[in-house]
């Protein structure tokens, strides 16, 4: 399925950011509010198809190329305050996260190979794990409190950016661990 909006729910940034703050994706060029039971923070990407997988804890969009030519493709990922950047290898089998971070946004950007994400929102007692596979060219947005954790189908290779420091030294700052596989 084809949408051309993306909806997250603007808890996670205001309780992260403040209520004035703005996520921006490339290609999404209008902000709109909706007042409803549940307030969202709508992007708009009027006339660019993207394949967005919608499920309560994570967001996953398929990201298409920008601009294609005989040299190649240009795909223009993200556009928000990045704190860190890392690229991340892991072999066919490998498990990583199970953990969730209070305050920071996560971006993985799947490069190359293919895995299972398992999150389960940390906000609600009640909340059930969530399983989605991830293909090549796909960003997963993971909220503040949304535990997560990535089985690793193939060799992949990760793009993974946050909102906030990272620093293994003090670990326990920014990252609280949650086994969920």
């Amino acid at each position: 399925m084809y949408l051309s909006q993306l909806y997250l729910n603007l808890s996670y940034f205001s309780y992260a950011y403040g209520h004035n703050s703005h996520l921006k994706i490339y290609g999404y060029t209008d902000i709109h509010y909706i007042k409803s039971s549940k307030v969202y923070n709508t992007l708009v990407n009027p006339g660019v198809k993207q394949k967005v997988i919608t499920i309560p804890n994570e967001k996953a969009i398929k990201i298409d190329p920008a601009f294609t030519d005989e040299r190649g493709a240009i795909s223009n990922i993200l556009e928000e305050d990045i704190c860190h950047v890392a690229i991340i290898t892991s072999k066919k089998g490998s498990i990583r996260a199970n953990h969730y971070h209070p305050k920071q946004i996560q971006y993985v950007y799947l490069v190359s190979g293919k895995y299972e994400t398992v999150s389960k929102d940390m906000k609600d007692d009640n909340a059930k794990e969530e399983t989605l596979v991830v293909e090549p060219g796909t960003l997963v947005i993971t909220p503040p409190m949304i535990a997560h954790a990535m089985r690793f189908l193939e060799d992949s290779v990760i793009l993974n950016l946050t909102t906030g420091h990272r620093d293994s030294k003090n670990f326990e700052e920014h990252t609280v661990k949650h086994k969920l596989i």
